[in-house]
């Protein structure tokens, strides 16, 4: 069974998002951007970038909402260890 980030963010490295992409991504809930964080801190790919991703997941938690470029940095950052 595949995670939610290998659902949202396959590792391929001609990914990107396009704007009309990224706004059917604003459709999940919040917690569903949680847990995607929540793996990607969890799974150590991702230390040098631990701050950030705590901060967004801190920020998403708090506001109970992620914008656009929340998910674009997630998405860059997931991108960069392809």
């Amino acid at each position: 069974m595949k995670t939610l980030l290998e659902i949202f963010f396959p590792k391929n490295k001609n990914t990107h998002m396009t704007s009309s992409e990224t706004k059917k991504e604003v459709e999940p809930r919040y917690e569903a951007w949680e847990r995607i964080l929540d793996e990607m801190i969890e799974s150590g790919e991702f230390v040098w970038a631990e701050e950030t991703l705590t901060g967004i997941r801190d920020t998403i938690i708090e506001k109970k909402d992620v914008t656009k470029n929340q998910m674009q940095a997630i998405h860059n950052i997931r991108r960069s260890v392809q």
